[in-house]
């Protein structure tokens, strides 16, 4: 029976990722995939063909991470290029939009799970397995709202969050059901509580590197207030994340002669997912690292080995994906945290506790007994030196887009980006940061 409804669930998720209608538009059946069993749902929940992919194309392709050549740009699809310069339209007329269809695949399984628990009594001996499986669907629909969240609606906003338009939230597995847009504040407002559901539900660690944990729950959690800038709710959840898991990769013990020096389900990984692209080359090691950027590493910082390769023409590519291939890592980890936990104190008037999370996580990057501890005077201080650090160690993990908007609230760390693409300069100012996003797809014409 177990093989069967499987079968019959990847040809179901066929038809769907086939068709050209999106995922929102889709009307089908679903009655011969609703689980039945506890086994059945956590068949669907360990589809890693499905969940270890995050729809977040949009973020990494429009943030500053990295830039690419002309020829680079032109062999490109039409809508990275479109991405890529920050245009208003990006997607052609019926397009597949990834970003778009990898979340809300997520959301319909998430879904479909969550309503096949609900004809289920679990016992004494099923109610870990239950409550876990329910965790782990609320978490990944969560993370999906997310992901849509910071590719297709505006930047969090408190003045205007009440009447700002959000993405459309699903919580019925029927494709015939009603398709509403949301509020950004009830989007938010959704992701906190299945998220807060979730670390009640899950167990502290993953039993698979893949699957989530009461760990990752918090961990999504802090980023999740971070963006909202609510620093001491960020701080608590980052703290109760690194209670669970707290391992530091040390780079010194990395073979910085391999291709890629980070391995794969490190241990500083919480949980393992990438970005779902067409061609993770193009932001990866096919593209080019800001001299700036580059720069701003010490020489004693193995981050600069670690981190990047020469390419051919001496320009300087990126190899330190925790992929250990050439995909982008958009998991959660560690390190993720410890940047999180320090600007939060920073924040919040710590800077003592804040120089100590960096310390200890910097002094794992650099050349063994050449690390200067950190020292900051100051409030202002540490938050500076901790956004600098945030930004040479969280590099290519589609969490840049999430930082330019958050910060872009602020005066002191507002920036205007600009790109070069067959001699026009193409330029993103604060002012259109705080109303850029990804449009919605043409096909999604009933919600547009």
């Amino acid at each position: 029976m177990k093989k069967i409804l499987l079968f019959k669930f990847i040809i179901l998720t066929v038809l769907f990722t086939a068709c050209t209608k999106e995922w929102l538009d889709a009307k089908r059946d679903i009655s011969m995939i609703v689980p039945t069993t506890l086994d059945d749902m956590r068949l669907l929940m360990n589809n890693d063909g499905t969940f270890v992919l995050d729809g977040r194309i949009f973020a990494e392709v429009a943030a500053d991470d990295y830039y690419v050549m002309d020829d680079q740009i032109n062999a490109a699809l039409p809508s990275y290029r479109n991405t890529y310069i920050w245009s208003n339209d990006i997607y052609e007329i019926d397009q597949h939009v990834t970003d778009w269809n990898t979340s809300y695949e997520q959301i319909f399984i998430a879904n479909v799970v969550l309503k096949g628990l609900e004809k289920i009594e679990p016992t004494a001996s099923t109610e870990v397995e239950y409550n876990d499986i329910k965790g782990a669907a609320l978490f990944f629909r969560a993370k999906a709202f997310f992901n849509l969240t910071e590719s297709f609606a505006k930047p969090y906003d408190a003045a205007t969050a009440e009447t700002d338009l959000g993405i459309p939230l699903r919580f019925d597995p029927d494709m015939n059901a009603p398709i509403e847009r949301t509020t950004i504040k009830e989007t938010w407002d959704r992701i906190v509580i299945d998220l807060k559901e979730a670390v009640k539900l899950l167990k502290p660690l993953p039993t698979i590197i893949t699957n989530t944990s009461r760990c990752t729950a918090n961990a999504l959690l802090a980023r999740v207030y971070l963006c909202l800038q609510d620093y001491e709710q960020a701080l608590y959840y980052a703290n109760e994340s690194l209670k669970d898991k707290s391992d530091l990769l040390d780079y010194n013990t990395l073979n910085l002669s391999a291709t890629y020096p980070v391995t794969r389900f490190n241990n500083e990984t919480l949980m393992y997912s990438e970005m779902a692209a067409y061609n993770s080359a193009y932001m990866t090691t096919s593209s080019r690292t800001q001299r700036e950027l580059y720069n701003s590493y010490d020489t004693d910082d193995l981050r600069k080995q670690v981190f990047f390769n020469i390419l051919p023409d001496g320009e300087f590519g990126f190899r330190g994906t925790y992929t250990g291939n050439g995909r982008v890592f958009s998991g959660f980890s560690v390190n993720e945290m410890y940047i999180t936990r320090a600007e939060c104190y920073a924040r919040l008037g710590d800077p003592d506790a804040a120089m100590d999370d960096l310390n200890a996580l910097l002094v794992k990057r650099y050349k063994e007994n050449e690390f200067i501890p950190l020292t900051a005077s100051d409030k202002a201080e540490a938050l500076q030196i901790v956004l600098q650090e945030r930004r040479k160690e969280l590099l290519r993990r589609g969490l840049r887009w999430s930082d330019i908007r958050r910060l872009n609230k602020e005066t002191q760390f507002q920036k205007t980006f600009t790109r070069t693409w067959q001699g026009t300069t193409y330029t993103l100012t604060p002012e259109r940061i705080n109303n850029y996003s990804s449009p919605f797809p043409y096909t999604a014409t009933s919600i547009r």
